[in-house]
């Protein structure tokens, strides 16, 4: 496993957790993020997705686990954000 970084935002559209694939296009799929092995690496690419903010707020740089199965977050925070909505009302009873 290696710990590498990607560059994260929430869609303006409807909220959920977008990811900056090599393409410059967000997706909600983790596995398409573009990832550098430093932060430094994704300067350039944080830069750009600020200036996104029609269709992205917030956006910054956070650290996932990189394997043979693919990427996954590091921290709870952020597994929450990638599982999205539905987890957090199934997990916790609420309706949506």
């Amino acid at each position: 496993m290696q710990r590498v970084f990607i560059v994260t935002a929430n869609r303006t559209a409807d909220g959920r957790a977008v990811y900056l694939a090599a393409d410059r296009t967000f997706s909600e799929c983790l596995d398409d993020a573009h990832w550098a092995p430093d932060e430094a690496g994704q300067e350039p690419q944080l830069l750009w997705a600020r200036a996104q903010e029609f269709d992205v707020c917030d956006p910054y740089v956070m650290s996932v686990r990189r394997s043979r199965e693919g990427l996954a977050p590091t921290s709870a925070r952020e597994h929450i954000r990638a599982a999205g909505p539905r987890w957090i009302a199934e997990r916790f009873g609420y309706a949506i």
